[in-house]
């Protein structure tokens, strides 16, 4: 806007910058909510200072270039280096909230990382107990099943004698005490015939 000699174009760009400045504004103040760090928050109070300083020395060259004087060797001299200062300003926050984001990505990573392995450590738990578990439930049945069926091969070879006993009031503790029962009616049978052939 300093080197722009028509009053058309100086005029619509002095518009377009009091636009940008309108714009600026309430990002600058929802940064400032989103900002919690301490040290981004100092970033952003440096970027507002630096931003006053340029639009205050802005704004006095453009009105001493109004009133006719030539400013542009001030423009070269103070503008430059105070719009530099405040673009560094704006990049330093804009590098400092990328550093923020891969801080906070690693630490999702990691609690990510973290919950995968409880979850694989869980889930080797309750493996671990199931077998356990399904181990508990194959003794407790496979056992009586075991001693029934043994009682009951006894009984089928003729051998009356071997003892059945009831382990347990499930069913298969109903189907050994049957066993038990259908032995000793074989028992009383045996001796009925024996005592009968005897006499």
């Amino acid at each position: 806007v300093f080197f722009v000699t028509n009053p058309f174009l100086q005029q619509r760009v002095q518009q377009e910058m009091r636009a940008t400045t309108a714009a600026l504004t309430p990002k600058l103040e929802r940064m400032q909510e989103l900002i919690r760090s301490p040290e981004g928050l100092a970033m952003l109070e440096t970027i507002r200072k630096d931003r006053s300083a340029y639009q205050q020395l802005r704004n006095e060259l453009l009105k001493r270039q109004a009133n006719g004087e030539d400013v542009q060797e001030e423009v070269i001299d103070k503008i430059f280096p105070a719009s530099q200062a405040y673009l560094a300003s704006v990049v330093a926050l804009a590098d400092f909230q990328a550093r923020q984001i891969e801080i906070q990505l690693a630490e999702m990573e990691r609690s990510a990382q973290e919950g995968l392995t409880a979850l694989i450590a869980c889930l080797v738990l309750c493996l671990a107990s199931g077998a356990g578990l399904a181990w508990t439930i194959t003794r407790s049945v496979v056992r009586p099943l075991e001693h029934a069926r043994r009682a009951a091969e006894a009984v089928a070879r003729g051998d009356l004698t071997t003892e059945i006993e009831v382990q347990s009031r499930d069913e298969v503790g109903e189907l050994t005490g049957a066993m038990a029962r259908m032995q000793q009616s074989l028992r009383d049978i045996v001796s009925s015939v024996r005592g009968s052939s005897e006499q």
